[in-house]
């Protein structure tokens, strides 16, 4: 089966783009036995980590989680119940699917949440496998943890949250269940503040994690970075610049990206060309999903007529279509 790259956006409502002109779009409509808002809080390797709130009494919501796949229309519901809204000492409960199928059919769940109660506030991480159907409970250090940025992407093994502060990275290896804090070496590429973050996450078959920044929003030009695995592990220079990008071509092309002096566009994702050394940028501006070739400088539209730009802030995850049992 050929897999078909998509976009899912962090949303109840369920939205995509195609890759490679495929007319089929993933649909959640199999989850219909179930009621609620749903909400995609992370994709992995063709399948879906699933968050829907239930309304219970006086106004209360019970959160609910489960993992699915779209492609199958299969899905299993965790055993892992949050009333979030009144779990005293509890805040901000983040969660990944961490599934690679070239090494297991299984996969595991993994929540992070800070415990507000404790001086100083630690992390407990209730990790969930589907090897076994058990959750697992363990106590990350505060000092290990401070300064995470809120993108995360499952690369190579293990959880990537950008840091600021101590850190360049922070690591959650899966299978030993280590928290590390990946330092930069002097004279390597600092992480800049979130704000400036564009795109962080998994790209291609090489295996790269991405690094996308730029010192505002609406920026044209800007560097690509990637961490190959031998530097994540030794702790040698993080980032490499991989490409300097300039879009300064393609307002001509599309002049509604440029808006009162200000440009209008959203970096959905880099994506792996025919050749490892082949790359282009998935970009939203006001009507339009676009794809540039970096090397080429030529560009398609993926979707028209599309909705608004997406908000800088916008969580979207790649998906590709996957036999996978949940």
């Amino acid at each position: 089966m050929r897999n078909a790259k998509r976009f899912i956006p962090h949303e109840g409502k369920l939205e995509s783009v195609s890759l490679n002109g495929s007319p089929t779009t993933p649909s959640l409509s199999f989850l219909h036995p179930l009621t609620g808002d749903f909400t995609v809080q992370h994709s992995c390797n063709g399948l879906l980590l699933i968050k829907y709130y239930k309304q219970i009494v006086d106004n209360r919501f019970k959160a609910q989680y489960l993992v699915c796949n779209p492609t199958t229309q299969k899905f299993h519901l965790l055993d892992y119940n949050v009333n979030e809204q009144y779990r005293d000492g509890f805040s901000c409960l983040l969660c990944w699917l961490a599934f690679d199928p070239s090494k297991s059919p299984h996969y595991k769940v993994v929540m992070l949440t800070s415990l507000y109660y404790c001086a100083p506030p630690n992390w407990e991480v209730d990790i969930y496998s589907s090897e076994t159907a058990w959750w697992k409970k363990i106590f990350l250090p505060n000092e290990e943890t401070s300064g995470i940025y809120s993108k995360g992407a499952f690369w190579n093994g293990a959880i990537y949250r950008l840091c600021h502060h101590r850190y360049n990275l922070w690591r959650f290896d899966i299978e030993t269940e280590e928290i590390i804090g990946i330092p930069c070496k002097q004279g390597s590429s600092r992480i800049s503040s979130q704000l400036n973050t564009r795109y962080f996450g998994e790209c291609g078959r090489g295996g790269r994690l991405l690094l996308i920044q730029s010192p505002s929003h609406s920026a044209l030009r800007f560097k690509i970075r990637k961490m190959d695995k031998d530097g994540c592990r030794w702790n040698v220079k993080c980032w490499n610049v991989k490409f300097r990008v300039d879009l300064e071509t393609l307002i001509s092309e599309f002049p509604e990206m440029e808006s009162k002096k200000r440009m209008k566009f959203t970096i959905m994702c880099a994506v792996e060309g025919e050749n490892e050394n082949e790359f282009s940028l998935i970009l939203a501006i006001p009507g339009k999903m676009i794809s540039y070739n970096l090397q080429k400088k030529t560009w398609k539209v993926l979707r028209d007529n599309s909705e608004n730009v997406p908000p800088r802030d916008a969580n979207i995850f790649p998906f590709v279509e996957s036999l996978s049992p949940v």
